[in-house]
C-alpha cells in the first residue's frame, strides 16, 4: 500500500498500490448487429487471450515472460501487428518492483524501436 495514498503507476515516485473500488459497463455486440442497428460503437475488440501469471512474487510483482506471452498471443488471435496497437491497457500497480517488470513486457513485445 502507498504511504502518500496515491498510486504512481511508470512514475519515478511509485511506492505503492492503492486499493479501490471501481464499475463500468459494456454492451456487446457483433460488428454486424451492431452496424444494422444503426448504434454508435467505439471500437471492435479484435481478438483476446488469456493465461496464468505463473511464479511471481505477488500481486504487485508481475511475471514478466508471462505477460510477454499474454501480449504475443492477444496479438496473434487478433491477426494484429504490434506497432498497429493504440493503446495499452495497463495493471500498472505503482510500484518500483512491478512496474518495471510490466514496462519491460510491454516494450519487448510492442516497441521493436523503443516506446512511442
Amino acid at each position: 500500500m502507498s504511504p502518500t495514498r496515491r498510486c504512481h503507476s511508470f512514475g519515478a515516485g511509485a511506492d505503492g498500490f492503492v486499493r479501490a473500488d471501481g464499475c463500468g459497463g459494456l454492451v456487446l455486440k457483433t460488428l454486424a448487429q451492431a452496424q444494422r442497428d444503426g448504434d454508435k460503437f467505439h471500437a471492435v475488440i479484435r481478438g483476446s487471450a488469456i493465461n496464468q501469471d505463473g511464479a511471481s512474487n505477488g500481486l504487485t510483482a508481475p511475471n514478466g515472460p508471462a505477460q510477454e506471452a499474454a501480449i504475443r498471443a492477444a496479438l496473434a488471435d487478433a491477426g494484429v501487428r504490434p506497432e498497429q496497437v493504440g493503446q495499452v491497457e495497463a495493471h500498472g500497480s505503482g510500484t518500483p518492483l512491478g512496474d518495471p517488470i510490466e514496462f519491460a513486457a510491454l516494450a519487448a513485445t510492442l516497441w521493436s524501436n523503443g516506446p512511442v
